[in-house]
């Protein structure tokens, strides 16, 4: 009976290492968690992850915004960790991990990542804080400033002269004198000349009757 017992030992001390080699056998980091602004109204991860010793497994990324004394939960997305090294930008359905935000509307925003309930994973996050949070500033989403709009530009003193009309043109060719005026009235002297001497010939047709 003693030797069943000694025997138990082994086997129970055998047990329990294989039980935690099992249990930290899924070990994961997430790294490098950033985040960009499309617009100033879709507030988008990325994060880089390595996952070691694993068929593939799934992490949790919760993203809050924070305005004041109140955090609103903007969504959670449920994202799958291949083996081996990888950049994430996308949740476990291909959807990117963006939610969508109005300028100005958050101070900051919290993102918290964590491993789904009752998950076998060994999950290390980096650059969280005591509570396991990475803050990121709301300034990443504040409205775009608008562009000056173009003004056209006076200058005082110029010295471009105004371009010359084909008028100022012609009068400038002949002196400043304007021919149209004398070829207006030929027409009308030579119009009253020959008026003159038709009335002059009646004259002396009448005279030698």
């Amino acid at each position: 009976m003693k030797l069943v017992r000694l025997l138990c030992i082994p086997a129970v001390i055998a047990a329990t290492a294989m039980g935690a080699v099992t249990a930290y056998a899924h070990v994961a980091t997430v790294s490098n968690v950033a985040a960009t602004c499309q617009g100033g109204t879709k507030f988008c991860l990325t994060m880089h992850a390595d996952l070691e010793k694993s068929e593939g497994r799934d992490i949790i990324v919760k993203v809050v915004g924070h305005k004041g004394d109140a955090d609103t939960s903007l969504h959670t997305f449920t994202v799958h960790l291949a083996p081996g090294q990888q950049d994430i930008s996308k949740d476990k359905d291909g959807h990117n991990l963006c939610v969508d935000v109005t300028p100005g509307q958050f101070d900051s925003f919290k993102i918290m990542i964590s491993k789904p309930e009752g998950s076998d994973l060994d999950l290390t996050v980096e650059g969280v804080d005591d509570h396991g949070v990475i803050t990121i500033p709301g300034t990443k989403c504040e409205a775009p400033s608008p562009s000056p709009s173009a003004s056209p530009s006076t200058s005082t003193g110029s010295n471009v002269s105004p371009t010359p009309t084909p008028a100022a043109q012609a009068l400038a060719a002949t002196g400043g004198f304007d021919y149209r005026f004398p070829l207006i009235g030929l027409p009308i002297l030579v119009a009253g000349l020959a008026l003159l001497l038709v009335t002059l010939a009646r004259g002396r047709r009448s005279e030698t009757k």
